[in-house]
């Protein structure tokens, strides 16, 4: 058994949100949250999640996968912004073809399997990315 069913449940929010802290003496985004404003070193803030829509800032294909991961190969990542809060994180690119893939490109976040623990049961999921789907 590689995870345990407590130790998972007590790390879900942090898996399947995205969340950041705003200080409320300095006003600046602090990612990935704290207590402290690495800014201002006030302990005055606030966590709120971070949602909607993307752009992706650059990215890379990894093609020599680390083991469980063979069937997602090339491994897509990419630096993504979200324009409103300005947070930056490193993630996962999904759905999309490396022809697509350019500076710009507007995503959508959403989860997607990666693991799957059958003695315990449990199935990991990861947020990712993926081109903004037409409406």
């Amino acid at each position: 058994m590689k995870y345990s069913i407590p130790r998972y449940w007590r790390s879900r929010r942090n898996l399947y949100r995205l969340e950041a802290v705003k200080c409320r003496s300095c006003s600046k985004i602090n990612y990935p949250p704290s207590t402290t404003c690495r800014y201002c070193g006030s302990r005055d803030v606030e966590l709120f999640e971070v949602n909607g829509l993307a752009k992706l800032i650059t990215w890379t294909a990894v093609y020599s996968e680390p083991e469980g991961f063979e069937v997602f190969k090339p491994i897509v990542v990419g630096v993504v912004e979200f324009p409103e809060c300005g947070v930056r994180v490193l993630a996962r690119i999904t759905d999309v073809d490396l022809n697509e893939l350019r500076e710009g490109l507007v995503l959508e976040p959403i989860l997607r399997k990666i693991s799957e623990d059958g003695e315990a049961g449990i199935i990991r999921y990861s947020l990712a990315f993926r081109p903004k789907m037409k409406e």
